[in-house]
């Protein structure tokens, strides 16, 4: 494995994939407050949990490619 593509891979783990879990939490608190005043803004908010927890799947993803291909 060459260091350019293990830094890459640590960086997006590390960096982007921390990111975007943390904002899926905010998003999951965000759905369940709105949620208990009976908003409809909480089916939105669910559905920004979902995407992002997807875009986080995605990156894990890209990742496994990318260390199988080495």
């Amino acid at each position: 494995m060459s260091s350019g593509v293990f830094i890459t891979r640590k960086r997006l783990h590390d960096g982007l994939c921390q990111q975007l879990t943390g904002a899926a939490m905010y998003a999951k608190v965000l759905s369940e407050e709105l949620a208990s005043r009976e908003d409809v803004s909480a089916e939105c908010a669910e559905k920004l949990v979902e995407l992002v927890n997807a875009a986080v799947e995605e990156v894990h993803s890209i990742m496994s490619e990318a260390r199988d291909a080495e």
